[in-house]
């Protein structure tokens, strides 16, 4: 399902049966099952006739599974306690970070970047592995988040004269990213293009399905305008102004990352 079919769906609840006693095992485990279907009448609980949702991607923050043809699906439970890692590499890395990053302040700058430098990592692998449309939306959008705070995280360590060397990123990445701008007022969608938001402009780092992109450039427009017309500020106000409307003195040309292929 494409992303823009989805999204024109008026309302998608997602009901799950918690598994306690009695419950479905698989392997050994417990098992969640639910169904994602689409609530038309928005009353937050289905209805007769209302249709389950394919290939939608669920998770219990260990594994994702896709919505099966009747929107229906079924994820183990290992141990659903607030707070419990289920798995252990990264309960102790939390430790682990929590306790370097309340060292110093460099230290938890450090923490910090490398937290972001790990995301990134993991993300751009996500991105290029499962080409599906939602997942590809959430992964542009927190590797840009991600981006934004490794860069932060980097030229506060600079401020304080410390070099942070990327231990997940490759060089060439890494010094794309710090070498653009902060993405702000823009997001992506499904398929990596930027989209402006709250009268934003695109520029920086452009990211596409598959590749990380390249740096954007930034444009500058050159044309004048005067009196009142419809100027866009690309040409002559003398030819294209007729003092009826709003105009612009000057245009600002939008940047735009290229993706990679």
């Amino acid at each position: 399902m494409k992303w823009s079919q989805f999204r024109r769906k008026t309302r998608v609840f997602l009901t799950v049966a918690v598994c306690t006693v009695g419950a479905e095992r698989a392997t050994g485990e417990d098992l969640a099952r639910g169904v994602v279907y689409e609530d038309r009448n928005a009353n937050g609980q289905r209805d007769q006739g209302e249709p389950g949702v394919a290939e939608v991607p669920v998770s219990n923050q260990l594994e994702v599974v896709l919505t099966d043809a009747e929107g229906g699906y079924a994820l183990p439970i290992t141990d659903d306690t607030i707070g419990a890692f289920n798995n252990a590499a990264l309960g102790q890395m939390y430790v682990d970070f929590v306790a370097t990053g309340g060292l110093s302040l460099i230290d938890g700058l450090s923490v910090g970047a490398e937290i972001e430098d790990m995301d990134l990592f993991d993300l751009y692998a996500m991105i290029e592995n499962y080409p599906h449309d939602l997942l590809q939306l959430v992964g542009f959008n927190l590797a840009k988040g991600s981006r934004n705070h490794l860069r932060a995280f980097v030229r506060a360590l600079a401020a304080q004269d410390v070099i942070y060397a990327p231990i997940y990123l490759d060089q060439e990445t890494f010094d794309a990213i710090l070498g653009a701008e902060m993405e702000r007022r823009m997001f992506f969608d499904a398929d990596g293009e930027p989209v402006a938001a709250c009268g934003g402009a695109i520029g920086g780092f452009g990211i596409r399905r598959g590749n990380s992109g390249n740096n954007g450039n930034s444009g500058q427009g050159t044309g004048s305008g005067s009196g009142t017309g419809e100027c866009d500020g690309t040409g002559s106000a003398s030819s294209e102004c007729d003092g009826t409307g709003p105009h612009g003195g000057t245009s600002g040309g939008n940047g735009s990352g290229s993706g990679g292929n």
